[in-house]
């Protein structure tokens, strides 16, 4: 994987932000939901919501360094923190929501960038 443009560098950032973020924070949350059930008490969900969310933001972080599922891992990452920004208005704290909107904003463009990127030849 040859890294020639800057787009290409910036597209490069963004997976490894997205594979560390979500590669360390992934298990720290199921973690902190198995040792304290924090997030489903306060977000008023099953626990078992929190670990599949987990384990599918673990997987993708991952998946983003796939080329052929690098685009579809941007996609599950953003429903998940779509979903993330949801939970937060539910419980009236839409302060708390702006790291998911941020997160999104980061995803959605990994996810055009990644598909331009698969679409073109090399």
């Amino acid at each position: 994987m040859s890294e020639n443009t800057p787009r290409d560098r910036r597209v490069s950032v963004a997976r490894w932000f997205l594979a560390v973020s979500y590669g360390l924070g992934a298990p720290y949350t199921a973690f902190l939901e198995y040792g304290q059930q924090m997030l489903s008490q306060r977000f008023a969900i099953p626990p078992e919501l929190v670990y599949v969310t987990s384990a599918l933001q673990f997987a993708c972080a991952w998946a983003v360094f796939v080329r052929p599922l690098a685009s579809l891992a941007a996609v599950a990452l953003t429903a998940t923190t779509l979903g993330a920004i949801v939970l937060h208005l539910k419980i009236g704290a839409p302060m708390t929501a702006w790291a998911a909107v941020f997160y999104t904003a980061i995803q959605i463009w990994f996810w055009l960038a990644s598909r331009n990127r698969s679409a073109r030849p090399g």
